[in-house]
This record gives C-alpha cells, structure tokens and sequence, in this order.
C-alpha cells in the first residue's frame, strides 16, 4: 500500500512524465478504482480532490478530443456521486469548468 506522500509525488510528476492523454487515463482510472466492496480504493478526501484539480488541469490543455471527453466524464461521474465527500466533488466541478471552457 503507497503511503499518501508516495501517491502526491506520483501525481505531480505526472504532467512532466507522460503526455496529456496519459496522464488524464491514469488520473481517470485511479479516481475510479475502488476496493472489493465498492468503495474508492484511494479513499483520501485531499487525495481525491487533487486528482481531480490535475485532472481538471490537463482536461483543459488536452488537444485530443477523445482524452478531453475521459476527463470530462471522469469529473462528472465524480461530482455525481453523493457518497463523494463534498471537497472532493467541488474540484471536479471546478475542473469540468476548466474542461467545459478551453
């Protein structure tokens, strides 16, 4: 198990280590991983929102269509989800704007 720290550095490494729509897939499918019985497999509510912060943030550079449509739909899934801690579903409306308006 990564500790919180490890998983922050992988993050922010993320925009110099791989490309745009790489790191939209990875952002995406860690916010969308969950354990065995359905909850987020990286529960961390500040975690969580900076995900989507980044998410948010490479949606809105993203020249792919198809990548900019994953980060969208990743963020919105986010902010739809009730069991979503509300920090966590502020951020991905934030980054749907991002998204939305570039």
């Amino acid at each position: 198990e990564p500790t919180i720290s490890r998983l922050y550095r992988a993050i922010f490494c993320l925009k110099q280590a791989v490309s745009v729509e790489d790191g939209i897939s990875i952002l995406s499918q860690t916010l969308m991983r969950t354990n065995s019985v359905g909850k987020p497999r990286f529960a961390s509510v500040l975690f969580r929102h900076e995900c989507c912060y980044l998410l948010g943030q490479l949606g809105a550079d993203c020249e792919d269509k198809p990548a900019r449509q994953q980060a969208y739909q990743t963020l919105l899934e986010v902010l739809r989800d009730e069991a979503e801690d509300e920090v966590t579903r502020h951020e991905a409306a934030e980054g749907i704007a991002a998204v939305y308006s570039s």
